[in-house]
């Protein structure tokens, strides 16, 4: 089983996919923020976040690649993973994943809404440009 859980940054993903992995139905999260940030080194700052990506770190591009074959190899073992995304418009890709393995395939949609999302983002002050950039990969 392959699920997408997608959404606005902000919306809630990365939590909702850890405690499905918590429960026990799901074995793996793929990640590619977490990727990403074991590639470059990175470390959370004091309030859990890491730094912002930029849309041409070459890390990044690693890290998609990584996680793609984690997932293919994950579904061959017949593990239950979840993939989270802030981007509209992947679950094709990882349905042709699913299909392609012979794995059960379903995405979830998590999106309170524009300011619900910028209000996590901003956890009490002012929305960074990054985190509104972000949100703009979503809401357009």
């Amino acid at each position: 089983m392959l699920l997408l859980l997608e959404g606005p940054a902000g919306s809630g993903k990365s939590q909702a996919a850890e405690a499905l992995i918590a429960s026990g139905q799901f074995h793996l999260l793929a990640d590619l923020t977490a990727l990403w940030a074991a590639i470059r080194a990175m470390r959370r700052d004091a309030e859990g976040r890491y730094p912002v990506r930029q849309d041409d770190d070459p890390g990044l591009s690693l890290a998609a690649y990584i996680r793609a074959a984690v997932v293919r190899q994950a579904l061959r073992e017949d593990l239950n993973v979840v993939v989270t995304s802030a981007t509209p418009g992947t679950a094709t890709k990882w349905a042709g994943i699913a299909e392609e393995l012979g794995a059960e395939f379903q995405v979830r949609t998590i999106n309170p809404g524009y300011a619900e999302a910028a209000r996590q983002l901003a956890q009490g002050g002012p929305l960074s440009a990054e985190c509104a950039k972000a949100l703009a990969r979503w809401f357009g």
